[in-house]
């Protein structure tokens, strides 16, 4: 299968270039364990509900809680400045509880069963219960805000929410739009995942009253972080397999969701070549999940969006110039370099 070849040839590449990824992640997340820790236990105790029915719904989140990128980015960008505290920890956990809640009502839109190797809310309880827990864990962000005495950092919050929800409705307005552009593309994704991770960045440096010209820069590096996480994810969709993404995969496919990969090839195919992968991709079925993959590799174009996610991830790396050197700038140069290395 072409995207099985293409996948075996970018893991040598990454092979040459980085150690395997669980001991990279365990090195550049040592150091916030214990921040880590609070966040994570403050996300726990407010969610935390009167109602025995509630928190049954809340625990199922928990088992599909991945990275956590988004809370170690404030973390991490707030230490630049300085020590660390309550301010950091409380937003850290709001911009936890906004991806989480836009996961949630993403895999309503999407109707996937699975995430993390777990069941999602929609398959355990329904449409209804997982939209309504993602409204819950989104009135517990504006809770945790009222909490913060910086308006500032609110503002932020709120824009940032607003942008996510953009992204979303961008993205529902072009489903099975086969002339989509790589533009149009670029801009959902920058609202609904780039949007986030700058704003996380961002974020821990306003908790520590750092300097503006940091405060852009980290805005920067976390918005070129997250354009490389998203297209090195709708690469796994394609070349990733569900033992390790953790979740079905070719989706896009099968529903008609144009990511970068299928505008790529669309735009570097011609002539009959075009035409079948149109026809297969209108299509939209299982049996033609092979042949798509062929024609993605054989045109380059697997590569060719493997290379732009690259190009993100040293975008944002380039903005940490503004940084000394120390930990938490070879920490955020690793996040950059593992997302776009990864297998999940």
């Amino acid at each position: 299968m072409g995207w099985a070849i293409f996948s075996r040839n970018m893991k040598k590449q990454s092979d040459n270039k980085l150690v395997s990824p669980t001991p990279v992640a365990l090195e550049m997340y040592h150091a916030l364990a214990a921040d880590m820790e609070t966040v994570q236990e403050m996300f726990v105790r407010e969610l935390r509900s009167d109602l025995p029915l509630v928190n049954e719904r809340i625990e199922q989140l928990g088992k599909f809680r991945g990275k956590m990128l988004r809370p170690r980015l404030v973390l991490l960008c707030g230490r630049s400045c300085g020590p660390i505290g309550w301010k950091h920890h409380t937003v850290a956990t709001v911009v936890e509880m906004l991806h989480m809640a836009a996961l949630i009502h993403d895999d309503v839109l999407d109707q996937s069963q699975i995430r993390r190797r777990g069941a999602t809310l929609n398959a355990l309880y329904g449409n209804e219960t997982a939209i309504l827990t993602g409204d819950f864990l989104l009135s517990h962000v504006f809770r945790l805000c009222t909490q913060l005495a910086d308006q500032r950092l609110s503002s932020i919050i709120a824009e940032t929410a607003t942008m996510v929800c953009e992204g979303e409705i961008i993205q529902l307005a072009h489903a099975r739009d086969w002339e989509l552009t790589e533009q149009e593309y670029f801009k959902i994704i920058s609202c609904k995942t780039a949007s986030l991770c700058g704003a996380s960045c961002r974020l821990g440096v306003e908790c520590s009253e750092g300097p503006a010209d940091l405060a852009r820069n980290l805005d920067e590096y976390g918005y070129n972080l997250g354009m490389a996480f998203q297209i090195t994810d709708d690469l796994l969709d394609l070349t990733g397999t569900e033992a390790m993404v953790g979740k079905p995969l070719r989706r896009d496919i099968l529903q008609g969701k144009l990511t970068l990969p299928s505008i790529r090839t669309r735009d570097m195919l011609a002539g009959a070549a075009r035409e079948e992968f149109m026809h297969l991709l209108q299509q939209g079925r299982a049996e033609n999940v092979n042949r798509i993959g062929e024609l993605m590799a054989e045109c380059g174009a697997l590569a060719s969006v493997f290379e732009t996610a690259r190009e993100y991830a040293d975008e944002a790396m380039d903005k940490l110039g503004i940084l000394p050197s120390g930990l938490q700038r070879q920490a955020l140069e690793k996040i950059a370099q593992f997302v776009v290395e990864r297998n999940s």
